[in-house]
């Protein structure tokens, strides 16, 4: 992540909780390479880069996987 902000917060998104089956309205916090919190971020890092993910779904720790072995 070079030249990048160590946090990042990505905020109005609609997270996908897969355990409970919700969509919630969320604020998701990223430090370096881990979820750090996902709720509402009160505290927020000097270093901080911000995405607005209005309109957009996020899924926390979900991995695309999608691949096609022959491409």
């Amino acid at each position: 992540m070079a030249g990048q902000s160590s946090h990042i917060l990505i905020r109005n998104a609609r997270v996908v909780d897969v355990f409970r089956g919700e969509v919630i309205e969320a604020e998701v916090l990223i430090s370096g390479d881990k979820i750090a919190r996902v709720g509402q971020v009160e505290e927020l890092p000097e270093d901080m880069q911000v995405i607005d993910a209005s309109g957009k779904y996020l899924a926390p720790g979900f991995i695309d996987s999608h691949v096609h072995i022959e491409s």
